[in-house]
């Protein structure tokens, strides 16, 4: 079963996930255009660290689109039949609802697999100069883990009931008005100190912040 529903979420996603798969190929060979001489100065190498540091920012929006989309096709259909398939199949609804997450995940193993061969294609056909290194290992895996990460949260709301996701959204919307209140007379905003905490270790979405780089130090 799990075979069949691997197929069919892929069916559902591979109309937006397929731009973005590319996209992740590209990034890595596009960012090292740059890496033509081996034997540059110090400002020169350091001009080209900060160019680098640029494209992270792809990397980073790239795991988000992809988590959210994969998480997102995984429910379409259930949404769109009111649930009448799962809730036939002769199966319990959390083995229904563990195949799910789990032909999602091998799903984003794709995009993480190509940016990997993009890293190596790119980092072997550029002249590095002498004292960078380069990382295309590390940063798929870090891309990989930060698109479960969206992908892991996406689902779990796009699975929820319609009026549990309205009183989600409705306890999301009062938050950002109190928020707004408190910024207003005092003129500290909950909501950054919750980000600032959630993106800085051990927060759960530190894996977004820092440096994202093919070629480093």
């Amino acid at each position: 079963m799990l075979r069949a529903m691997l197929f069919t979420q892929w069916k559902w996603t591979r109309a937006y996930l397929l731009p973005l798969v590319i996209a992740t190929f590209a990034v890595p060979v596009y960012s090292v255009q740059q890496f033509s001489d081996a034997s540059l100065s110090r400002w020169q190498v350091s001009s080209l660290l900060a160019s680098m540091q640029t494209w992270g920012a792809g990397y980073m929006a790239a795991a988000m689109l992809i988590g959210l989309t994969v998480a997102a096709g995984a429910w379409s259909w259930d949404t769109k039949g009111r649930h009448v398939y799962a809730l036939s199949l002769p199966i319990p609804r959390w083995h229904y609802l563990l195949l799910r997450f789990a032909a999602g995940a091998i799903i984003l193993a794709v995009p993480s697999v190509f940016l990997w061969i993009g890293g190596l294609v790119a980092t072997s056909s550029s002249a590095i100069p002498i004292g960078l290194r380069a990382y295309p290992t590390a940063l798929a895996l870090r891309f990989l883990l930060a698109s479960f990460l969206l992908y892991c949260l996406t689902f779990a709301l796009s699975s929820l009931p319609k009026r549990l996701a309205v009183g989600f959204g409705v306890a999301i919307g009062m938050l950002v008005l109190a928020d707004a209140t408190i910024d207003y007379f005092t003129k500290s905003s909950l909501i950054t100190a919750l980000f600032e905490w959630a993106i800085r270790w051990p927060g759960f979405l530190e894996v977004f912040a820092g440096r994202w780089m093919l070629i480093d130090v």
